[in-house]
């Protein structure tokens, strides 16, 4: 098993990626906190598993310094947490836009510092920090959502690049649609626009969520020793159709 023994954080854990993603490391070996803003989510997910649950909003500075001074120990963080929204760019509201960024670049960028903090102090770990393929190409009425995943690609290769010298690394991962939460609720939610999504993938195939999670292993895993700072996008080739 690629983490044995290891002990990881998950935000987003109640459901959708982050669920799959801390299962996935369970069977992996390690020992997972699954952190959700729903306390009641973040249970079930850690149901069954070798994993404890925590209510955490990662847009609230105070509960998550409160949350990494009671670790005490660190060595993968997942950061799987975020909202989507979606407006035409000229009807995007300030309130859209600031919700959006408080989870997706705000909770993110707390999330790894204080994670940082801890993994830097003990000599290494890994951060593996989801954002999106709309982080990487513009996407119609999603002005603030890829904006602020844009924005964790920033967070994440900076931390890197500060990090490194500590040990710690710190990637990114670029989902394209996956058939679950956000994506399954907003997009594929047709045959018609299961279909036309398919179509516009080099694989010709749908993600799933066991693709990003376990992209997000790897990352998190020795196997990537060498490697901080990478942006790896997981979407079949989306928009790069034969």
């Amino acid at each position: 098993m690629l983490l044995q023994g290891k002990t990881a954080l998950v935000t987003g854990a109640g459901g959708g990626i982050g669920r799959v993603i801390a299962r996935t490391l369970c069977g992996e070996g390690a020992r997972v906190v699954c952190c959700d803003r729903d306390g009641e989510a973040a249970a079930q997910a850690a149901q069954g598993l070798p994993a404890t649950a925590e209510a955490l909003d990662i847009s609230d500075e105070g509960q998550v310094r409160a949350l990494f001074t009671r670790l005490g120990r660190l060595d993968i963080l997942v950061n799987c947490a975020g909202v989507l929204t979606r407006q035409p760019f000229l009807d995007t509201t300030l309130e859209n836009w600031e919700r959006t960024f408080a989870v997706n670049a705000r909770g993110t960028f707390l999330m790894t510092r204080e994670g940082g903090r801890l993994m830097a102090a003990a000599g290494g770990g890994a951060i593996v920090n989801i954002s999106s393929g709309s982080g990487k190409k513009p996407c119609r009425g999603e002005a603030a959502y890829g904006a602020s995943k844009l924005a964790v690609i920033g967070i994440t290769q900076v931390a890197a690049l500060e990090l490194g010298s500590s040990g710690v690394r710190c990637n990114a991962v670029c989902p394209g649609s996956v058939q679950c939460g956000m994506a399954a609720r907003d997009f594929l939610n047709t045959p018609e626009g299961i279909e036309a999504y398919r179509a516009s993938t080099a694989l010709r195939r749908i993600g799933q969520p066991e693709d990003v999670a376990d992209a997000a292993v790897y990352l998190a895993s020795d196997k990537a020793r060498h490697v901080t700072g990478a942006v790896l996008v997981v979407s079949g080739g989306e928009y790069y159709s034969l």
